[in-house]
């Protein structure tokens, strides 16, 4: 199937979007990114626990690094939207290829989700 046909959590992914799901035993992670290609884009971070419910925290960083070892990194701050996901604007995609993008969940004082996977970033149109 093609990424814009599957769906996650009764969420279809948004054509044109790069998207991956994480998971460890402590929680998950859908994220999205949109547009999923080299230029300005959002990421939205939906986190969750093992019966597929939102997973309560108190924070939440996203960290992409790009392809390459000359590469940075970018780290940024997520806000809270109204639905529960997370949300960044204004992300600077400046390679193609494929990048790490890392999540830290602060849960409460003492625990945390901390996650990371590939994810394509297709090159600019």
């Amino acid at each position: 199937m093609a990424p814009a046909s599957h769906t996650h959590h009764n969420a279809a992914i948004p054509q044109g979007a790069a998207f991956v799901h994480i998971h460890s035993d402590a929680g998950m992670a859908d994220v999205t990114i949109m547009p999923g290609r080299v230029g300005t884009a959002r990421a939205t971070i939906r986190i969750w626990n093992e019966e597929f419910e939102p997973l309560a925290a108190e924070r939440l960083t996203v960290t992409l690094t790009p392809p390459g070892a000359a590469a940075s990194p970018v780290t940024r701050s997520a806000s809270k939207d109204q639905d529960g996901s997370w949300g960044i604007d204004d992300i600077a995609l400046s390679h193609a290829g494929n990048w790490t993008v890392t999540i830290d969940a602060g849960l409460d004082a003492k625990r945390r989700l901390l996650l990371d996977a590939p994810i394509v970033i297709e090159p600019e149109r």
